[in-house]
């Protein structure tokens, strides 16, 4: 069941929940990992958490991958805290749904 939360519900909405689970998809752009720390700063434990990599084609290159580099090992700084477990990355090419369908069914 998805929920859309406030960030006054969501602390609350939390507490009661035996399992949380975390999607996201990694970026250059910085907010791919807001929720992230939003989680660490509310003490929000993650159950699992899956990150769709994908590649682009963003220029110039060499800082785009930078960036991607530096808001993954942000990410898998949480393991362990925000995330129970190790954060599960599936590396696919963009766009592509179906792929992204068969992850979210078999969760």
């Amino acid at each position: 069941m998805l929920h859309y939360l406030t960030e006054y519900d969501l602390p609350k909405w939390v507490k009661n929940r035996k399992m949380l689970m975390w999607i996201g998809a990694l970026s250059f752009e910085d907010r791919c990992i807001g929720s992230i720390e939003y989680l660490s700063k509310i003490n929000v434990q993650i159950t699992k958490g899956i990150l769709f990599n994908y590649s682009t084609e963003v220029y110039p290159r060499d800082d785009a991958e930078r960036k991607r580099n530096k808001n993954l090992n942000i990410m898998k700084q949480h393991e362990g805290s925000v995330f129970k477990n190790e954060l599960e990355i599936i590396n696919l090419s963009a766009y592509e749904y179906d792929a992204i369908q068969k992850v979210l069914i078999v969760q």
